[in-house]
């Protein structure tokens, strides 16, 4: 018992779309204008396989093998000197960089907010007024380094600070 074999030496628009699984947008896009049709069939245009599936399946420009393995070696060798130096302790996780920061930051304004209690056992004559000015040029200070807007504000001011009136 004999079994019908398709014609595959041509292949149309539909049969390319069912062999490939590509769009017929798709295939019809790539191959206009860079494959010469094989025959036309009132409506129905048939092409080559043999010089349609490689312009199916490689996009605009044609890939060299040989130079994407030479790109998968280098990902692959970049990942693999990541994990060496993460290994050798020459890089830390980001989430321990942050938690480490995020602690001294913290020390730093408990520190700076303390200021004026200090101020006020250690310096003779410094006034009630004078630990309420120094907490409140504090709290600015915090708030700026906070906002992250001293470009916007310019310098910082240099020698003694005048207090508001």
């Amino acid at each position: 018992m004999s079994t019908h074999k398709p014609e595959l030496s041509e292949l149309s628009i539909t049969q390319l779309h069912e062999l490939t699984g590509k769009a017929r947008e798709t295939i019809t896009k790539r191959l206009e204008g860079r494959l010469k049709p094989t025959r036309r069939d009132g409506r129905t245009i048939y092409y080559s396989p043999r010089a349609a599936l490689p312009l199916i399946y490689l996009d605009e420009e044609q890939l060299d093998p040989g130079q994407e393995r030479a790109k998968f070696d280098r990902s692959r060798n970049e990942g693999q000197e990541l994990k060496n130096a993460v290994d050798r302790a020459e890089l830390v996780p980001a989430s321990a960089v942050v938690r480490t920061w995020a602690a001294k930051v913290v020390m730093v304004k408990s520190r700076m907010r303390a200021l004026p209690a200090q101020a006020a056992a250690l310096i003779p004559g410094f006034t009630a007024a004078m630990a309420r000015r120094l907490a409140e040029l504090i709290e600015r200070a915090l708030t700026d380094l906070a906002d992250d807007n001293d470009s916007e504000r310019g310098p910082p001011p240099r020698g003694p600070v005048a207090p508001r009136r």
